[in-house]
């Protein structure tokens, strides 16, 4: 966390159990949730959080293709946010998507 007390984001990959659907066994199917997390101070309002959310949600539509080293990686639902968690000193307002990967 910042020392100032600025608003930082926190990522967090969330897989699920790694699934086949085909008989030969040539196919994995990768899936889980992307999270990512708003801290902000407490007591400032939701209002920088909400504001970045639906940028981080422009930046991830649904259906998104994410490719790295021959990998498409499939951004599977629309970004949803949670309740925000309110702590001591700080709020954290959580948005996920689902994603999911193919090899063959």
């Amino acid at each position: 966390a910042p020392a100032d007390g600025s608003t930082y984001l926190r990522a967090f990959l969330l897989p699920a159990n790694t699934d086949s659907q085909d008989l030969e066994g040539k196919h994995t199917a990768y899936r889980g949730i992307f999270q990512v997390s708003i801290v902000t101070k407490a007591g400032i309002g939701r209002g920088t959080a909400s504001l970045i959310a639906e940028e981080i949600a422009a930046l991830f539509p649904n259906n998104l293709e994410l490719v790295k080293s021959g990998l498409s990686v499939f951004v599977r639902s629309p970004m949803s946010t949670s309740t925000a968690q309110q702590g001591d000193t700080t709020s954290s307002l959580p948005l996920s998507f689902q994603y999911r990967a193919d090899t063959f």
